[in-house]
This record gives structure tokens, C-alpha cells and sequence, in this order.
């Protein structure tokens, strides 16, 4: 099915489309919305189930009440009601909202299973209004490079529940005594669409030595057992002495300091030098 350069109005959603499922493991495929300029008050795309499914280079621009109510606040939503929508591309579209749009986000995923979102502009003209919204039902997301608007704060331009999402830098939770050292990034780790995992951000602590610092969730999680050098800082307080350590990272995703060198109860670990590979997809496979 297509959908294609069309100018779309009105007081609904611009393309609202359910892809019938031919039994659980045969759902509909091949849906294309492509070249269109969508300003529809409701919204502008709400596709339900399918796989291979296609938004690009769309023109989509709301500045109505009305997403809210009917497209669960969305201008493009991709969903999967009785089974994940699998293998959608949202690529090289401009969405934009405007007040007084109640929409609360511009791209949003719910239930679906890898997708990619590529080259997409996301202006945000109204307050509090989301870039993308990854729903903690969606699967092995992949999120390439976008453009945002400069006014919109970096905390709303990509809002991630998912499983697996890769190209999207996740903070990290430190266990305690961990804390995220004053002057530096703050520990986080990232999935880049080819499956390697990096870790980044410096922590300390100021009692005790080894220990673990977080725990990785189960689709940043090595096969087998890592270990890396990682650059130290020690002392009575800080600044210390610099030094090195080695941080390892488990098949269970716990990330610990097991070696550190020099004394003193004060040690702050920087973790930007970790990379290591894992599976691209959550359920252990990969696409390479």
C-alpha cells in the first residue's frame, strides 16, 4: 500500500491505517507514506500492527488542539495493539508543532520492534512537547542522527523507555557509595547500531576501594567476561595521584572497579576508554 504526495487537511488524522494480521506470525507488510504534506488537526499518521513499514520525506506540521485526544498525543505514531509493528523506517521528514498544539510528542513508538529513525527535522515549537518518545514496549530501536531546534531542551528530544534502543546515550544508576564526580560527565553508556556498547562519564567514591559501580541492562550485556584499563585518581581527597585500575564488566551487567592502584580513601574512575560488542539485537541475535 501507498500513500503518496498527497495534501492532506482536515479535522482527523491525516493517514490513519490498521495492517490486518494473517495469524500471529504473518502480519501484513509493505506500507509506504511518502512525499506528503500533512497539517491534518488530529495528526499526522497513526499506523496500528504490520511490519516494513515506511514514513519519509513527509511535510507534517500541526498547530492545533487535537493530537491529544486522537493520536495519543502524537503527530506520527507507529503501534502494535495485538502484535509488535516490526521494520518501520521514519526517515527525512520535517515534523513540527506550534502553538497552541497539544501534542506531546512529535515521533512516538509504542509496542513496535526494530525500528530506525534517520535524518528527521524535529522542531518542538510548543512547550514541553517531546522530540521521540520510545515506549518501554518497543524493542532494538535504532535512532541515526536527527536535527532538532536549538530551543528545545536536550532532556526532551529523545525520551527513551525502550528495550535495546541503540544510538541514544542512557545515564547510568551508580550503586551506592558511587557518585558522579563534580567537573565531569556524568556515567552513562551507549549502543551504536552495529552493536558496540561504550561506556562514558567519570564516578567517585570516598570510602572503601573496589566495588560495583552499576549495572548495565540486559541488551548492553557482554557475552563473556570484560575487563579494561581505566585511568584512577587516588588520595586522602581530591585532586589524588593518578593512576590506573581495571573495571570489569560482567555477562550479568555488573560493572565493578576490582583493581585499583595507589592509597587513600578518595578515588574517582574514568570509564571513556570501555567499548566492547554485543549482540544488536535484545534477543541475543545480531544483524552482522
Amino acid at each position: 500500500m501507498q500513500v503518496l504526495r498527497n495534501l492532506l487537511a482536515g479535522a482527523n488524522i491525516g493517514v490513519d491505517v490498521t495492517l490486518a494480521n494473517v495469524g500471529a506470525t504473518q502480519p501484513a507488510s509493505l506500507l509506504a507514506i511518502v512525499g506528503n504534506n500533512i497539517t491534518n488537526i488530529g495528526g499526522a499518521v497513526r499506523v496500528r500492527e504490520g511490519r516494513r513499514i515506511m514514513v519519509s520525506y513527509n511535510n507534517i506540521e500541526n498547530g492545533s488542539v487535537g493530537p491529544a485526544s486522537m493520536n495519543a498525543g502524537a503527530l506520527i505514531y507507529i503501534e502494535g495493539t495485538t502484535a509488535k509493528a516490526t521494520g518501520c523506517v521514519i526517515d527525512a521528514n520535517l515534523v513540527a508543532v506550534f502553538p497552541p498544539s497539544d501534542a506531546l510528542s512529535l515521533v512516538k513508538l509504542g509496542n513496535t520492534g526494530s525500528c530506525s529513525l534517520r535524518a528527521n527535522t524535529i522542531s518542538a515549537g510548543a512547550a514541553n512537547v517531546k522530540g521521540i518518545a520510545i515506549s518501554s514496549t518497543s524493542t532494538d530501536t535504532v535512532v541515526e542522527q536527527q536535527t532538532f531546534n536549538i530551543g528545545q531542551p536536550l532532556a526532551d528530544r529523545i525520551v527513551n523507555a525502550g528495550i535495546g534502543t541503540a544510538g541514544v546515550q542512557i545515564a547510568a544508576s551508580l550503586a551506592s557509595p558511587w557518585t558522579v564526580s563534580a567537573g565531569f560527565d556524568a556515567p552513562s553508556f551507549h549502543k551504536s547500531p552495529t552493536g558496540i556498547v561504550s561506556l562514558n562519564g567519570t564516578a567517585q567514591r570516598t570510602s572503601g576501594s573496589t566495588g560495583l559501580m552499576f549495572t548495565l541492562p540486559d541488551a548492553y550485556r557482554p557475552s563473556s567476561l570484560v575487563r579494561c584499563v581505566v585511568a584512577t585518581e587516588r588520595g586522602a581527597s581530591f585532586p589524588g595521584t593518578a593512576g590506573f585500575g581495571i573495571v570489569e564488566v560482567a555477562t550479568t551487567g555488573a560493572v565493578s572497579l576490582t583493581v585499583v592502584g595507589g592509597s587513600g580513601s578518595s578515588i574517582r574512575v574514568s570509564l571513556n576508554s570501555m567499548q566492547f560488542v554485543v549482540p544488536t539485537r535484545s534477543d541475543g541475535t545480531t544483524d552482522y
